[in-house]
């Protein structure tokens, strides 16, 4: 399993330890970091002063391998399950008879998945480096077994985690993933991965040394993003396995949001898996949540962290060079501009996008967006939803030039208003938290409020009864024109 730190109901809270009152006025953005199979590690939304943004819920929780993945098998002679003791079974690992070693790993891999004492017994006694050892063993029985092990010895123990990672564990475990062709060994490995991400102290040392080693080795080849891949064979588990992992480190710090930002076919990969899984109505599978929690989360602070690429929306395409000498538009970011009668305050559709856009402009492409607006229609998890809206949210969440075009974006090219505004009617509070500043945030873009009027005709009701709780003023101000605030509302 990988460890539950919060659950989805907390989720838009704790981004940064700091919780928001469930009537405060709420954030602009949002950073989602969990993952897990039921309960989320989540970092929520984060506290900030000018348009903050809303990070999603982490990778879900770590998961530990099965009590004996192949069983305690005889090891001809030597004492299995019944007859061994603790201290034996690692004593077993120094032994230099592959027969000893499997015997040892499998008893401590399955006293390890039924009792949590065994993990902290087994890091007193110092068999975690033996343990890593036997990674580099020429069996693959003894691989996988030892991976499994380790596996459940770092779930929910930070100590054994940091153990594994200072005996040079993380080297042994991205060393055997890249060589292993077990699809076994290969789901206990990323699972391993996957329980060591969720430990923040890490994060930084796991996106430096995993991140491109899952993006090459798993997430690459099982999108088939790359043509040269395209022959390999990942198993949906190893798959979901590493986008858990990628899910949790894309919830770290900025640092290592912009590595991953960075990183060669990553959010090509992750785009091309989550448009593939929408187009084969398929939008409920957990990797998928995984991927657009990732997007969610890599849109956290875009701008802003990335100023150098979004420069190129700060100054009017008319007057900058293009290089010649002649002031003639140029593309800006996936855009470029067809209509003389752009401004400098505001952009203005219609715009043609890049053909061929490469790493976070996919963040942006009208392509992510469209999904993410197909996903509001047709997902049923929670995850999934709250991702997908913290990403629109975010995109949309300063008073840039950029945001603007990204709120006339979702409204007028993609016609989103219908399909964010059935999010108003859900159960969730936090999913209502996060369609109410998502509104909040396309109603700032003045070219939209027209589309925008229309559609809050039927939806007056819902939003003041719904903004009692959830109050932004500049939706409060949009709200008001022709539609006076219900009983109750003390904006």
């Amino acid at each position: 399993m990988s460890d539950p730190i919060l659950t989805p109901a907390t989720m838009a809270q704790q981004a940064t330890g700091q919780a928001v009152p469930t009537q405060a006025r709420f954030n602009r953005a949002s950073l989602y970091s969990a993952a897990n199979g039921s309960a989320a590690q989540f970092s929520g939304t984060l506290v900030r002063s000018v348009a903050p943004q809303v990070i999603s819920q982490q990778a879900q929780v770590e998961r530990k391998a099965s009590a004996g993945i192949n069983g305690l098998l005889p090891t001809n002679g030597v004492s299995t399950a019944p007859d061994l003791t603790l201290k034996e079974a690692i004593e077993y690992l120094f032994r230099d008879e592959e027969k000893f070693q499997l015997s040892g790993a499998s008893f401590i891999q399955q006293s390890t998945f039924k009792e949590d004492k065994s993990k902290q017994e087994v890091w007193q006694m110092g068999g975690i480096p033996p343990m890593v050892s036997l990674l580099h063993s020429p069996n693959p029985q003894v691989q996988q077994t030892a991976a499994a092990a380790l596996r459940n010895l770092v779930f929910k123990d930070i100590d054994n985690k940091l153990e594994v990672l200072n005996c040079g564990g993380l080297d042994a475990v991205l060393t055997l993933l890249k060589s292993t062709s077990s699809s076994l060994t290969q789901k206990q490995l990323t699972g391993l991965l996957w329980n060591l991400s969720s430990a923040d102290q890490l994060k930084p040392e796991l996106v430096k040394n995993v991140l491109p080693v899952l993006t090459e080795s798993v997430v690459v080849p099982y999108t088939c993003w790359s043509d040269s891949t395209a022959s390999n064979n990942i198993d949906p588990e190893v798959f979901h396995n590493a986008t858990a992992c990628l899910r949790n480190l894309s919830g770290a710090s900025k640092e290592e949001r912009q590595a991953m930002r960075e990183c060669r076919g990553l959010i090509e990969s992750i785009v091309t898996y989550v448009n593939s899984s929408v187009g084969g109505d398929n939008p409920d599978n957990t990797s998928v949540e995984n991927c657009v929690c990732i997007l969610h989360n890599l849109t956290y602070q875009l701008e802003s962290e990335a100023p150098d690429h979004f420069a190129k929306f700060t100054t009017p395409p008319q007057s900058r060079s293009n290089g010649s000498g002649d002031k003639k538009p140029l593309n800006v970011g996936c855009f470029s501009p067809k209509s003389k009668s752009l401004q400098e305050e505001t952009f203005s559709l219609p715009l043609t996008e890049e053909t061929n856009p490469k790493g976070l402009s996919w963040l942006y492409h009208s392509s992510t967006l469209r999904a993410y607006l197909t996903m509001l229609d047709s997902s049923r998890k929670e995850g999934t939803l709250e991702a997908c809206c913290g990403a629109l949210q975010n995109l949309t969440a300063s008073k840039s030039q950029f945001s603007n075009l990204m709120s006339e974006t979702i409204v007028k090219k993609l016609n989103g208003l219908q399909s964010i505004s059935s999010m108003l009617h859900c159960s969730s509070p936090g999913q209502q938290k996060i369609v109410m500043a998502l509104l909040s945030n396309l109603s700032r873009a003045k070219a939209v409020q027209g589309s925008m009027g229309k559609n809050k005709n039927s939806h007056a009701q819902t939003l003041w009864s719904l903004c009692v709780n959830y109050c932004t003023t500049e939706l409060c101000v949009f709200l008001s024109q022709g539609h006076p605030p219900s009983t109750g509302h003390n904006c």
